[in-house]
């Protein structure tokens, strides 16, 4: 099977999720928490990353079993808090839990782009 116009979106979520590291790499949470250019970055960078996996189909998604898509989809729930305002905690959770894990196997699909 073939799929079409999948790269610029999975490109998109790598680049976005790299440049989220490069934030946050020599920063522990409490340096996260009182960096509000830090945070917003992220912010800007968790919905690029979700807007583009809007963009991926399905069945792609189902092809590449071994990325984790249900985290970028639920990235938009971690980026306000009650207050409509980032929460950089859940922010920071989310990263290092969820994002930068997959990192490496969207690079994967960019390097090896077997469809």
């Amino acid at each position: 099977m073939v799929f079409e116009n999948w790269e610029p979106y999975v490109r998109t979520i790598y680049n976005s999720a790299f440049d989220i590291q490069k934030i946050t790499k020599d920063m522990d949470l409490e340096e996260f928490r009182s960096n509000p250019e830090a945070v917003q970055a992220v912010v800007d960078d968790l919905l690029a990353i979700g807007k583009a996996e809007e963009h991926i189909t399905k069945e792609y998604q189902m092809a590449h079993p071994e990325v984790k898509w249900f985290v970028f989809r639920g990235l938009r729930n971690s980026l306000l808090g009650p207050t409509f305002t980032p929460n950089a905690d859940d922010l920071w959770k989310t990263i290092h839990d969820d994002l930068l894990p997959n990192l490496p196997e969207i690079q994967g699909l960019l390097e090896n782009p077997v469809e």
